[in-house]
């Protein structure tokens, strides 16, 4: 992952606001292995926690996940 790419950049700016937490502990967590089950199944419910109001990212979020769809 890399951290100089503005997107993420930006979030980590929007975590550390919404959230108080410290820049790095985001950072450090914002590395995923998009293989791992648990990532795929967090993907899943942050795809359809966002479908509604934030189809862009609901979008992105299907993109990353390296699947077609999030369909059972």
């Amino acid at each position: 992952m890399n951290f100089n790419n503005t997107t993420k950049e930006s979030w980590i700016r929007f975590i550390k606001t919404l959230t108080g937490r410290h820049y790095q502990n985001i950072k450090t967590h914002l590395n995923f292995s998009f293989e791992s089950p648990q990532t795929q199944k967090d993907l899943r419910k942050v795809f359809y926690l966002f479908l509604e109001i934030f189809p862009e990212i609901a979008q992105k979020t299907l993109n990353d996940s390296k699947v077609d769809s999030f369909d059972d």
